[in-house]
This record gives structure tokens, sequence and C-alpha cells, in this order.
């Protein structure tokens, strides 16, 4: 079923677009940032689909404890485009379906927050090559209310990230570093959110590679409930042919302060024209 869809999306990607050119081979990286830009003129576009469960485990006292789960399904569509060969401008959006079992209000869906960014490669520093990814994410999500759960925030987000990418034979490596830092008046008692990633990536052979990522984020809020997690993400790509690129993984959270435990899969589907 897989196959055939992709051979349908290739038709419709010849027919549409003749002038298509092949998605360029990335580093390894799932959630992970790299410095690689699209090129000038390039139009690059990923579609993701994935679904994460949650132990929902928050108790007054600040101790966990189980109290449910929640799940949500999750669909994101982003574009990026090359300005130059070294700045690429990137815009995402996204909806997702929320269940929480033992929740008041237990279910929702609706558009999520939205993002504009810009990223830039800047140099290298010996075999690394070096970026920076500067952006906003937008509330133009549907926050829910006392009848349904929504995916949106009510936060806009001032987003900073350094980024470094080593390639090497069958080996790639990437590694980024950053904050968002919220900067509306409807912080709800949010304030600075820290993240780090580190990915690994092993060319198999031609169109596999392995993927390995370490995920860690810290939120910081206006109380004593700041929460901190590191999670473990695996998978692989595989160039399907000279458009389209899949990527497949999963993810455990294998630590966590104040932290929900969380596992998610996530499917990629990547191209450029």
């Amino acid at each position: 079923m897989q196959r055939a869809g992709c051979s349908l999306a290739t038709i419709a990607i010849a027919v549409f677009f003749p002038g298509a050119v092949p998605v360029a081979a990335e580093t390894a990286k799932i959630y992970t940032e790299d410095a690689a830009t699209a090129g000038a003129g390039v139009v690059e576009f990923e579609l993701t689909a994935s679904h994460t469960r949650r132990d929902l485990r928050f108790e007054d006292s600040g101790e966990q404890g189980r109290k449910g789960e929640a799940r949500a399904w999750l669909w994101e569509l982003a574009f990026s485009y090359g300005l130059s060969e070294s700045l690429d401008l990137g815009v995402g959006l996204s909806w997702e379906d929320l269940h929480e079992n033992g929740g008041d209000p237990s279910a929702g869906d609706g558009f999520g927050d939205s993002f504009a960014a810009l990223k830039w490669n800047f140099g290298r520093l010996g075999r690394w090559d070096l970026g920076y990814v500067g952006g906003l994410t937008l509330p133009t999500g549907d926050e829910g209310d006392e009848r349904d759960l929504g995916p949106g925030t009510g936060l806009t987000t001032l987003d900073q990230l350094f980024v470094g990418t080593l390639e090497a034979a069958q080996w790639t490596l990437s590694a980024d570093a950053g904050l968002a830092l919220p900067i509306n008046e409807n912080r709800h008692g949010e304030r600075t959110s820290w993240l780090a990633d580190f990915a690994a990536g092993w060319q198999v052979r031609e169109p596999l590679q392995l993927l390995a990522e370490l995920n860690y984020r810290r939120d910081e809020t206006e109380n004593d409930g700041d929460a901190e997690i590191l999670a473990v993400t695996a998978g692989f790509t595989w160039q399907l042919n000279e458009i389209f690129r899949v990527d497949v993984s999963a993810t455990h959270g294998v630590w966590g302060d104040q932290a929900s435990s969380t596992r998610a899969a996530r499917l990629n589907l990547l191209g450029a024209l």
C-alpha cells in the first residue's frame, strides 16, 4: 500500500511539476536540525504524520504518579525555499487530534501553531558546517475550551537555534542547541524552553541510512513546575527515487524531572521541486 501511494505521488509530481529536482541527500536527522540549505531557487517540502502517547503523572505535591494517558495524532506540512545558496526561508503548519483518558475535556482537534524561520549556513569550523536558525512560532492554533482539547499554546515564541553538521565517509553527525522564548503577554506562566539534540547516521548502502538521536528539552515556568526530559530516537531513511525520501522513526522518553513519559512513532515524506 505504501509503495502504491508513493508511485501515485511520484506520477502527480512528474505531471504537475515537470521541473522537479532530486531531493537533497540530507545529513542524518529526525528531530535534530542540520546546517544544510536547499540551494538557490529550490523548494523543499516535508509531510509528517506522527502518533504520540504520553503518561499523565503530574501531582500537586510534585511527585510523579500515573493518572492516565494522553494520545495525539499530528499531521504537519512544511515548505522551505532557497533564497540563496546559504539562506532558506521556511514556513509550516499542523493539524492535531487529541485524546486524554481521565481528563475533562477528554478529546479535541484543530490546527496547531504555525512557524516561520530563516536558516543561514554561515561557514565551517574544521570539517563541521555551521548554521543558525531564527524564527517565530505564532499562536494560530486552536487553544481549546471547557468542552474540547486544543493543540494551540497561545504563545508567540522567538526561536533561536545553532547547528553543526559533519559528514565523514558513511557516517554523518548533526548537533543543535537553542531556546524558545515567549514574547507575548499571554504567556500562561511559561518562560524559556531550552533544547539540544545530537544525531548520528550510518549509510548502510546507497538508498538506506540508519539513524539514532538523543533529544533533550527543559521547559521553565514562573513557578516550581519546570519540566525536563531526555528521549532516545531511532529509525531509518530510504531514498525512494530522485524526488522522494521517506524517514521512519520511534522515540521513547528515558528520563524526566516532572516530565511525562512519552513514546512516539513518526513518518516523514520529503521532496524537492
